[in-house]
């Protein structure tokens, strides 16, 4: 099964995190400014630190964005 959620901002909740529970892996997809990226860094970083393969997915443009069928080819 695979799941998203949207964070809404630049930071993952507990509950959030703990909603991942049954996956391997997590792809991490935040904004490229540099708030953005320096979320993602600290949210892929606490990710691994709880046993989760991390992917981070850098784009030049913000996820929202992108098109449905863009989002699937870039998760896959």
């Amino acid at each position: 099964c695979k799941t998203s959620v949207a964070l809404l901002g630049t930071s993952a909740s507990v509950e959030q995190i703990a909603s991942a529970r049954g996956a391997t892996s997590i792809a991490v997809w935040l904004d490229p400014d540099k708030a953005g990226r320096a979320a993602g860094h600290k949210l892929s970083r606490t990710l691994k630190l709880q046993g989760f393969t991390v992917r981070s997915i850098r784009t030049e443009r913000d996820p929202k964005f992108y098109s449905n069928r863009e989002i699937r080819r870039l998760l896959s």
